[in-house]
């Protein structure tokens, strides 16, 4: 989930619909690879020990694969057709674990069959997609795959917020040291958080500056609660919200400032100019793709037939 201000792992896209506490909520699940096998189907198995919840169906295009999900995960019914599944099933949630390119189509015809839909990050290639995407949110009902990814060595960036505030972001797929790490210079704490794709309580490290009472820095070190971040404990939040007919926090327009700040660090980066929030819309190349259509990004046309 993508939100403003917090790391998560995926997207939330939502129609107006709602269940009940008591009524099982009917998930199908999108893409049957990896991610669907090792995070999706374990967090939806743990999910349904404390609630109604019920796996209905599996899509994916390779039809073996879709059944092997469903006989292996004991539930559902194997699809190859997604649209079918959406006619059939009437699912209340789906999650899609595909590749991004496909999550637009796939998001929009989940949200016009009424469902609610947790979608894998990212969420979209583009700022376009994610707008098609939102837009579709507001109406009441509302073979294997295989490609040449290149992605960045290393990248850096600088960023002002409105308030003056200053934070630099560095990625880097050659560091010998595969760590994440969130560090916050405040005016009475230094906080810290550094894990590797997932994090608890004992992962966070708050450093008072001088003068700070010690009562106020203890006090600093109660968490709350230690839930460690996961694809669990991202859909139990996610199915709180769908039985209350509320919208996730990390859906729609906060969800989008994530992607936003993305494109906007591509497009510095393209042109070697400041990029200000909000500036990148319909007409701006990198509303509809992050490279920008700069020579030699553009990915090449895919051959008729492959």
């Amino acid at each position: 989930m993508l939100s403003g201000g917090r790391p998560l792992t995926a997207e939330v896209f939502v129609t107006p619909s709602q269940a009940s506490p008591s009524t099982p909520v009917r998930v199908a699940i999108v893409g049957t690879g990896a991610i669907a096998r090792g995070s999706h189907l374990p967090a939806l198995r743990a999910l349904a020990a404390e609630q109604p919840l019920e796996i209905v169906a599996a899509v994916d295009v390779d039809a073996a694969s879709a059944e092997a999900f469903c006989a292996d995960a004991g539930t559902g019914r194997p699809y190859t057709d997604l649209d079918l599944m959406l006619a059939e099933q009437r699912p209340g949630l789906v999650t899609l674990g595909t590749p991004p390119r496909f999550h637009r189509d796939q998001a929009i015809a989940a949200l016009r069959a009424g469902a609610w839909v947790w979608c894998e990050k990212p969420p979209c290639p583009s700022l376009e997609d994610f707008d098609a995407i939102e837009a579709a949110e507001g109406p009441e009902h509302g073979g294997p795959y295989a490609a040449i990814v290149e992605t960045e060595d290393v990248s850096t960036a600088l960023v002002r917020f409105e308030n003056g505030t200053m934070a630099t972001i560095v990625n880097s797929v050659l560091s010998p040291d595969e760590v994440s790490r969130i560090r916050i210079d405040c005016e009475r704490a230094t906080v810290e958080l550094t894990h590797l794709y997932g994090h608890r309580n004992a992962d966070w490290r708050i450093t008072p500056a001088p003068g700070v009472s010690p009562e106020l820095a203890s006090a600093w070190q109660d968490f709350g609660a230690d839930v460690p971040s996961s694809h669990e404990a991202q859909l139990r939040g996610l199915l709180a919200d769908l039985r209350a007919g509320r919208r996730p926090r990390s859906s729609g327009a906060d969800g989008r400032t994530s992607l936003e700040l993305v494109a906007a660090l591509y497009k510095a980066a393209f042109t070697g100019k400041t990029v200000r929030a909000g500036e990148i819309g319909p007409g701006d190349p990198y509303y509809s793709a992050l490279h920008g259509d700069a020579p030699g990004w553009a990915p090449e046309p895919a051959e008729a037939g492959a």
